[in-house]
Parts: C-alpha cells; structure tokens; sequence
C-alpha cells in the first residue's frame, strides 16, 4: 500500500478500471475517533468519468452518515475535488466518537422482523 493524503492506497477491483485506460483510484483511512473513509475514483464512481472522487464515511467498520460530510441519512458523497477531499477528512478526523446508545441504535435500525417475530439484517 502506498501512502497518500487521502490514505492508505489499495489496488482497484478489475471491473473499477476506466475504458479508456485510465487507472482507478481506492484509498481507506482509519481515523482514532473510530471513523474510517473510503475515497474511489472510477468509471462508475460519483463523478469518477470526470476525475471527482466520492468518499464514503463508515463508523466501526459500518456505513454511517455525518453532517457536513455526507448529506443527511446519506453514507458517500460524490464529485469532489482533491481539496474537497482533504477537506471533508479533516471533518472526519475531528468528529467526536459516536455515543454508544447511537451505535446500538443504527444495529437495531438495521433489522427487520418477519411475520414470527424474528430479527435479521435488511
């Protein structure tokens, strides 16, 4: 993995890659407040025909969303600059850790019963 301002590099998925040869781009990051971000660019990317990146925010390993980093009950946020980037993961690095009553909510948020009573992931 090479190192990068938007994180750790990884090698894009084959069907990532553009059509017309150029190489997409995956960075993660992993922040001590327990957030961590993926920034991608690629043919089907937001914005990756283009050169703009997304980034999705994830906390403890789960999407999640953030204000002024995402939009409102959104995990990615699309065409972005380099700057814009930088910028949303300063954000990132400078939120307070999620309360644990909120991690337990978004589990529970997550489930679906069916007609007997029983809890399984959407």
């Amino acid at each position: 993995m090479d190192s990068h301002p938007f994180g750790d590099r990884r090698a894009a998925l084959p069907f990532h890659q553009f059509s017309d040869g150029r190489k997409a781009e995956q960075y993660v990051r992993r922040f001590d407040n327990g957030f961590s971000t993926s920034i991608i660019c690629h043919e089907s990317s937001y914005g990756g025909q283009v050169g703009l990146y997304e980034l999705m925010l994830e906390y403890r390993g789960r999407p999640t969303s953030a204000d002024d980093i995402t939009a409102p009950g959104d995990t990615v946020c699309g065409w972005l600059t380099k700057e814009e980037v930088i910028e949303k993961l300063e954000r990132v690095e400078n939120l307070p850790p999620k309360p644990k009553d909120k991690a337990v909510f978004e589990f529970l948020n997550g489930l679906t019963s069916d007609q007997n009573g029983f809890y399984g992931e959407m």
